[in-house]
């Protein structure tokens, strides 16, 4: 019994610490298969001329829930088909401070669904599935 006790002690800790460490290995946000513009204004501009919604990511490179999301969604095929019916625009809130207050982003991951004309459509923050994106870009793609 005396055995056990350190024996649990010890599974505890390192099973934490495999945790904690492999936690940051989630992989970088350029590493997706979706077609990121980086610069909004362009990519607002381009989905006025064309006629298309657009998919705004906030993220960080720092932000770990943001490279799981770009790897659980943004990898699935389903979500980069689907996102081809997009502009689609990236913003690092480090770099792009102003346009995340502009958009009232307080954390990230968030998403934005917007309107061709820059009106927000609807704000999709936190980690998510691929099942829950695919089920929110379907109604934004049969609007235009």
């Amino acid at each position: 019994m005396k055995y056990y006790i350190p024996f649990a002690i010890i599974l505890i800790v390192v099973g934490s610490l495999w945790f904690v460490l492999n936690k940051n290995e989630a992989p970088s946000l350029t590493d997706s298969k979706i077609k990121w513009n980086l610069n909004v204004k362009e990519g607002l501009e381009f989905a006025k001329q064309h006629q298309k919604p657009v998919l705004v990511f906030f993220s960080a490179s720092w932000c770990y829930w943001c490279r799981k999301l770009n790897h659980d969604v943004f990898m699935n095929d389903q979500v980069v088909k689907l996102s081809e019916s997009f502009v689609n625009i990236l913003v690092d809130v480090d770099k792009n401070s102003d346009i995340a207050r502009k958009f009232g982003v307080r954390g990230v991951p968030d998403i934005y669904f917007i309107k061709n004309d820059g009106k927000s459509i609807i704000q999709y923050n936190g980690n998510r599935t691929a099942e829950d994106m695919i089920d929110k870009m379907y109604p934004y793609i049969k609007t235009f």
